[in-house]
């Protein structure tokens, strides 16, 4: 019972989140989006960086999930370059959360919180390195961190409406700049 007001919570605050923003929520916006009072929220977690920590971490281990089996993969066959990069798109469009390290930082969360989310970012930055290198992506570490720049850039821009172009298209581009070589 327990997992799963965590889980409800945890859900209405990606939701809030990815709507308004980390900052604009209240713990307030949350209790009530679940149905519970403030109190009970705390119950739960202790803040609302809690709440944003453990957020990340869930996103994190989907993607990091999602690219060790795509690494799997990789060694045997080369899949398209342009849909791992699309499917690590799809996850944080779907949570309405991106990776980026100085994000974090920048939602001003209690630096202890902080500090025990930066090796989940920087696991994920890792197994993202080895994909890329698997499919002969040069200069693994600064592709990854352009790819994560660019998947920030591309949430944001659709959350907040702005016209870009189409996923897939986006996807095939940012595989493009990676190498000649690449299939897309």
């Amino acid at each position: 019972m327990k997992n799963d007001r965590k889980k409800e919570i945890i859900s209405a605050a990606k939701k809030l989140f990815a709507l308004n923003g980390y900052s604009p929520t209240s713990m307030d916006d949350i209790a009530r989006d679940v149905g519970i009072t403030k109190a009970s929220l705390y119950y739960f977690f202790e803040s609302k960086e809690r709440i944003f920590a453990d957020i990340i971490e869930e996103v994190a281990a989907e993607i990091k999930n999602y690219l060790a089996a795509e690494l799997k993969i990789c060694e045997k066959q080369s899949a398209p370059l342009a849909d791992m990069i699309d499917r690590v798109i799809s996850i944080c469009l779907k949570n309405g959360i991106v990776i980026r390290p100085v994000d974090v930082k920048m939602a001003n969360i209690q630096p202890i919180i902080f500090e025990k989310i930066l090796p989940t970012l920087a696991e994920v930055k890792k197994v993202l390195r080895q994909t890329l290198a698997c499919h002969g992506v040069a200069e693994s570490k600064l592709a990854a961190e352009v790819l994560v720049s660019s998947t920030h850039a591309y949430v944001l821009q659709r959350k907040h409406g702005i016209k870009i172009a189409p996923q897939k298209e986006y996807s095939r581009y940012l595989a493009s700049l990676f190498g000649k070589n690449q299939k897309i």
